[in-house]
């Protein structure tokens, strides 16, 4: 069967394995021929923003989501929620789920994507390259603070961790702002830092969900100003 991919999203096609079989996984693909197209076809046209992906994590429903959508503006609205299945039995470590993942080759991306306390290694690797060609292409990345996300949240090192306007590499401490990032305070106490990639923005809560001034803070700014 044959299909046309736009290696300027997404520059390879795999297979994934789910791991749900125990014993040894064969794959094998027959008579795979990979075509350069030419003329128009070979032109990677303008990236198509539409809508907002929504994750939710452990504190979602702490922050105020629903406002935040209807501020953003975008009709087109995917979620995936975050399960917690259980722990693993040797190690005791948490165990993550993405419910459902989010397609491979969409012929729009998302705007917005708002990961709201999201560990980023429950992410497949081609989301984050997605996240990547929106916010270059003039999208928005939220990320909202939370029990596992950020410095704890297996963000440093990742695709994502150059575009932050905050530090991730030390999971003990606070993020840090970086210089250069906008920085939104509230009564004397800085609540969001902002920075620019591409054409788009990149926001980081800084507060837990718990404290209003934050859910305020996100509902209050301007995401359509230019700087």
């Amino acid at each position: 069967e044959e299909f046309i991919y736009n290696p300027k999203l997404l520059p390879y096609f795999g297979i994934e394995n789910y791991g749900l079989s125990k014993e040894t996984v064969q794959y094998e693909l027959k008579n795979l021929k990979v075509v350069e197209l030419s003329g128009k076809e070979t032109a990677a046209g303008p990236v198509k923003l539409n809508g907002t992906s929504l994750f939710k994590g452990i504190s979602s429903t702490e922050w105020p989501l629903n406002k935040l959508l209807n501020k953003l503006g975008e009709k087109n609205i995917k979620i995936y929620n975050l399960d917690t299945p259980g722990q693993h039995v040797d190690n005791g470590a948490n165990i993550f789920k993405l419910v459902p993942n989010p397609p491979l080759n969409p012929a729009e991306l998302p705007k917005n994507f708002i990961l709201a306390d999201i560990p980023l290694d429950t992410l497949p690797p081609y989301v984050h390259k997605q996240i990547l060609a929106s916010v270059k292409n003039g999208g928005r990345l939220l990320v909202l603070r939370g029990y596992f996300s950020l410095n704890k949240g297996n963000y440093a090192g990742s695709m994502l961790e150059k575009i932050l306007p905050v530090s991730v590499d030390d999971k003990w401490n606070e993020p840090q702002i970086l210089d250069g990032a906008e920085v939104i305070s509230r009564n004397g106490k800085n609540v969001m830092a902002v920075s620019k990639y591409g054409k788009g923005k990149v926001f980081v809560t800084l507060e837990m969900p718990h404290l209003q001034k934050v859910g305020d803070c996100l509902l209050e700014y301007d995401y359509n100003k230019e700087s």
